[in-house]
């Protein structure tokens, strides 16, 4: 990422996610700005201004100074509209005239303590958190609270500090304007740790399902917009968009790592699941258009894998009789590879309708032993060619003389005991 924006022209990189322990020693060294470089770099010409945050979070409660108690008093969502409160009896007031002195020589004691972590005296104390300043009194009551403070500390010489609202971008040039010279460093911090022994690495595995749902969206989107560039369709161009959002949405740092409480998790799922779907309605109106079907409506085409809900697994839905097959390649290159449909009988042949002629696919049918499936579905696997850009058609259709032409299979029989003692009956142990 620090090398991404270097490239993009980014200054500054403020950091916050960073192992505890690192944290404390950055902060004992006075090291919590630093040049961040690649591990190639020999020139320093990827160097980037990196700033650890050197408290546990960047919420307001955590990042005014070392003292919890006394940040969250500071933190002035609390006085409306917020679900958290304050530990160790802190209390959130507003500022008056009656207790600004007060609350400025308090705030001002913790900027002290944290600006004795860096090597220039200038310090950056966010304000606010995550979903903050949603709504209009949050706004309000953050500035008319800490105006009067500014106010009071800036005309106070004795405080002896300078305050007052900015950008991270006026952070780094004030510091900058101290003209430190920084020290480098490289790594890329994994693994983060919080607190305690909780690390931050499981996210590469956890909920792996809903990391598949992710992959599966990301390239059905990506074919719908392709073919959609092709045969617009304005009417459907709002679920194109909402597929999109909920797309990005989902590369939330708690979305596609799996982070999220269950009930977050859920609606990610419904929303994954419902983008999903509202790309095969846009194909199968695509489709339809494409091929000029008179006497079939949009909904009469259905995906050959459908899925129920968001927490089900993907199932083939079953080909009865004469069926198209209508397969999208959205790459520039010829594709050719293996699929699979789920036929309601052994006595199914697959063939290719290419330039109004038929021609003869590679193919084979084998048992469906899957849960869902009737005992008389089959799998019919056939290796379809699919040009570039483009839509092929392939048929299934009713082949009795498959019937005559079936393969025997022979059961050597076998015979469990329990789960610690299994053997087979008809054939040499494989067990010394």
């Amino acid at each position: 990422m620090a090398y991404v924006n270097k490239l993009f022209g980014i200054k500054g990189m403020h950091v916050n996610r960073v192992h505890y322990s690192l944290k404390q020693y950055l902060g004992y060294t006075k090291n919590l700005n630093f040049n961040w470089r690649q591990s190639w770099d020999k020139s320093g010409s990827t160097d980037i201004h990196a700033h650890i945050g050197p408290f546990f979070a960047y919420a307001s409660r955590f990042s005014c100074g070392p003292d919890y108690e006394v940040c969250c008093a500071f933190d002035f969502r609390n006085l409306r509209h917020s679900p958290y409160s304050c530990k160790e009896g802190a209390h959130v007031e507003r500022t008056t005239d009656a207790n600004v002195e007060r609350r400025a020589k308090q705030i001002t004691k913790q900027w002290r303590k944290k600006a004795a972590l860096h090597s220039a005296p200038v310090v950056f104390a966010e304000i606010g958190d995550d979903f903050e300043y949603s709504l209009k009194e949050q706004v309000e009551d953050v500035y008319d609270n800490y105006k009067p403070l500014m106010e009071y500390i800036n005309n106070n010489k004795e405080l002896n500090v300078k305050v007052k609202f900015g950008t991270i971008s006026e952070y780094f040039e004030a510091f900058e304007s101290h003209k430190k010279k920084l020290p480098s460093l490289t790594g890329d911090f994994f693994t983060y740790a919080d607190r305690d022994f909780d690390y931050w690495s499981a996210y590469y595995t956890s909920r792996a399902f809903y990391k598949n749902l992710d992959r599966e969206l990301e390239s059905h989107l990506r074919l719908t917009e392709i073919f959609y560039s092709v045969e617009p369709r304005p009417e459907l161009l709002s679920d194109l968009e909402s597929a999109r959002r909920v797309l990005s949405l989902f590369q939330h740092h708690d979305g596609i790592t799996g982070t999220s409480m269950s009930k977050v998790v859920d609606d990610y799922g419904n929303k994954l699941f419902n983008a999903y779907n509202n790309c095969t309605k846009i194909l199968t109106g695509i489709l339809h258009r494409a091929i000029n079907y008179e006497n079939a409506y949009p909904d009469s085409f259905l995906p050959v894998t459908r899925r129920f809900n968001f927490n089900s697994l993907p199932t083939k839905t079953p080909q009865e009789g004469h069926r198209d097959l209508y397969l999208f390649n959205s790459l520039p290159r010829k594709l050719v590879l293996p699929q699979a449909v789920r036929v309601t009988g052994v006595e199914f042949k697959v063939e290719a309708t290419i330039d109004g002629g038929t021609n003869h696919v590679s193919q084979q049918l084998e048992p469906d032993v899957s849960k869902d499936a009737d005992t008389n579905y089959a799998i019919l696997a056939f290796l379809p060619t699919v040009k570039p850009i483009s839509i092929t058609r392939y048929s299934t259709r009713v082949n009795k003389e498959i019937a005559t032409t079936r393969a025997a299979v022979t059961s050597i029989g076998f015979k469990v005991e329990n789960a610690d003692n299994v053997y087979y009956k008809n054939a040499p142990s494989p067990f010394p």
